[in-house]
């Protein structure tokens, strides 16, 4: 009976290890469920912002250069024309056009796949990528040219062509009457689309259109320019994703991913997404291929009707699902041991003190090298860490910290939290630590520059939650600093790039306006009188048609760097388009007044003396002054200015001047 007794015993503790087995790694592989759903949630929310971003950005540039170049007297005066004229008269106006435009089309064809001009009708009138191909009608084949030519207002997105799908952006065409001319339409490759996508986000891009989209709209020989994905037959493929050049700097970055593994990937998760790519909702697959993570990213992207018309794919390496997966590891392990410990102590409590108290140092041991390995993931983190208690003093930082500081570590850890780098938020209603501790929230995030003791200033994503002693009480903060350096510098780069003329150098329209609206507040508040100077090149058409273009160009480089040099740096210069330039002067002496012209046609004399060039440089200019007792914004004194310069030009003509 004793030796029934203790065998039935230990049946029932090793049945009750089991369950607690069974419970411990259920726990634990919901946890892990949960944890890297919201990783994935995560990286389905940077690839929307990712995308969102970059539109904002192409539809800038687009937005630019149709104000800048195509909504202009000139190409509207053909537009105009085009829309009432013979088949053999349409044909001089596409001529007109086309070299019109294609000098500055030449300058964007690296940022735009094509520029597509259609009259009121929706006949093709000219495709700046294709001229020798217009005249049919696409208003049964595009439904965003029907659109714009009923609604007569702005369109943008994806839109699957005859041949290619593209990002495009359609606008609408006026006279000054308001009359509708047409509409002008810009379109992004994707291929084009796709670097600005890697610039943001490393990885590979691919874009996955619905077979009935495609097979609707694409003819034959557009086609030929597609396949079906391997993921899912009922979606296609562009087969020149990625062109030569691309394909090349694609593998050879430290980020690429090859060809072999690429398919080896798309193998992996083929069963997974077949059906989810039918349900047209976002999701995230990950697979490991030679011991490498992988993650994808699937996001609906929808057409200018606001309809599904496919996937953008995002292929990624990822580090983090590994530790996820080993910390799931080491706490079933721990877990298991520690369960076992406790039932083999509870069993042999009164006659094995000594074994009971072995288990328990290899259980310290087992939690030593768990910590050792959070330290280590806490230490090799790609942003900076730190915990602060509630006296706003620095308990732990990680290595990218101090990097990021330029500080030791015992140094960081003498001072205050605010000490080590200040900020807006710091010591105040906004302080995370007091809101944390104080008011309980459990995260916050925000952005904020930072500024070391050394003076190095940074800016972050800033991600603050509770740090809890072992009773779930709050005793501080963990930080979490995210340096946006990069993406704070390319951003300002884009903001640049939009507000400059870059033949010149000088401000582009949407620029000019911008400043110039700021100055003629301030002189308004302060009661002062601005100059305004409108100037346009005499003969610039002859200089082109009998000295070629890049003359041109020359002419109006010539003429911007003579007007940097006549002015004050303090004075905003821009052009306006085409062969017009502004000039608006602040604060002018009452001697200044007198010969605000004179000083600018004196240095263009002297440049005629001293260039050796065969064409005639001149230009008419009228000056206009703002009244600060008056309602006036910069869109009216350029168009007085305007009409002042024309006066100039007329009484030259007559020989008055």
């Amino acid at each position: 009976m004793i030796t029934f007794a203790r065998q039935l015993s230990f049946l029932t503790y090793l049945l009750l290890f089991i369950l607690l087995q069974f419970i411990l790694a259920g726990l634990l592989s919901y946890g892990k469920k949960q944890v890297l759903y919201s990783y994935q949630q995560q990286f389905s929310s940077e690839l929307e912002t990712v995308l969102e971003f970059t539109l904002s950005h192409y539809r800038d540039l687009s937005n630019s250069f149709f104000q800048t170049e195509v909504n202009q007297p000139p190409i509207l005066s053909f537009m105009e024309q085009a829309g009432g004229a013979s088949e053999e008269d349409k044909i001089s106006l596409r001529q007109n056009l086309f070299a019109e435009i294609q000098p500055m089309f030449m300058l964007v064809k690296n940022d735009f796949l094509h520029l597509h001009f259609h009259l009121p009708n929706g006949d093709s009138f000219l495709r700046m990528h294709k001229p020798e191909l217009f005249g049919d009608n696409l208003l049964q084949t595009r439904e965003s040219i029907r659109l714009v030519a009923q609604e007569q207002q702005f369109l943008e997105g994806f839109e699957m062509g005859r041949h290619f799908y593209a990002f495009r952006y359609l606008y609408p065409l006026f006279n000054a009457e308001k009359k509708f001319l047409g509409s002008a339409e810009i379109g992004i490759s994707f291929q084009q689309f796709r670097k600005s996508l890697q610039n943001l986000s490393k990885g590979r891009y691919q874009l996955l259109v619905k077979e009935e989209i495609a097979e609707k709209k694409l003819v034959a020989e557009g086609k030929a320019n597609f396949q079906p994905s391997f993921l899912n037959s009922r979606f296609f493929i562009q087969k020149s994703d990625l062109n030569t050049e691309e394909l090349q700097n694609h593998f050879h970055n430290p980020d690429g991913i090859p060809p072999a593994v690429m398919n080896t990937i798309d193998n992996k998760i083929k069963n997974h997404t077949e059906k989810l790519l039918q349900g047209g909702e976002a999701f995230n697959v990950t697979t490991k291929v030679d011991g490498q993570t992988y993650l994808v990213s699937f996001l609906p992207i929808k057409n200018i009707t606001n309809s599904d018309i496919g996937y953008l794919a995002w292929y990624s390496r990822d580090t983090n699902f590994s530790y996820i997966e080993r910390g799931y590891i080491i706490s079933y392990f721990i877990g298991s041991v520690l369960i076992f410990i406790i039932l083999f102590l509870y069993r042999w409590s009164t006659n094995k003190i000594f074994f009971q108290l072995t288990q328990l140092k290899e259980a310290e041991k087992e939690l030593g090298k768990s910590h050792a390995e959070m330290e280590q993931i806490f230490n090799t983190a790609a942003d900076g860490m730190r915990v602060v208690d509630k006296d706003h003093n620095v308990l732990r930082v990680n290595g990218r910290f101090l990097h990021m500081s330029d500080m030791e570590k015992q140094e960081v850890l003498a001072l205050k939290c605010y000490e080590v780098f200040g900020g807006p938020s710091c010591m105040g209603s906004n302080c995370p630590l007091e809101r944390i501790v104080s008011e309980g929230e459990e995260w916050i995030e925000y952005e904020s520059v930072k500024e070391f003791s050394n003076g190095r200033k940074i800016p972050f994503i800033i991600t603050a939650t509770p740090y809890r002693n072992s009773n779930n009480k709050v005793i501080g903060i963990i930080e979490d600093f995210k340096d946006i350096s990069d993406r704070k510098e390319f951003e300002q780069q884009l903001k640049k790039q939009a507000r400059t003329d870059p033949l010149t150098g000088l401000m582009n329209r949407r620029g000019f306006i911008r400043s110039a609206e700021k100055m003629l507040r301030l002189a308004k508040r302060q009661k002062n009188i601005l100059f305004l100077l409108f100037a346009d090149l005499d003969n610039m058409k002859h200089i082109n048609d009998e000295f070629g273009h890049e003359k041109g160009d020359l002419v109006l480089q010539e003429t911007a760097k003579l007007l940097m040099n006549t002015y004050r740096e303090t004075d905003i210069i821009g052009r306006l388009g085409g062969d017009e330039f502004a000039v608006l002067l602040f604060d002018v002496s009452a001697k200044e007044k007198e010969n605000i012209v004179d000083r600018f046609q004196d240095n263009l004399s002297q440049w005629r003396k001293n260039s050796d060039e065969t064409f005639s440089l001149s230009l008419s200019i009228g000056v206009v002054q703002s009244h600060p007792e008056k309602e006036e914004d910069m869109e009216s004194l350029l168009r007085l200015a305007d009409q002042a310069m024309y006066k100039i030009k007329r009484q030259r003509k007559t020989g008055k001047v």
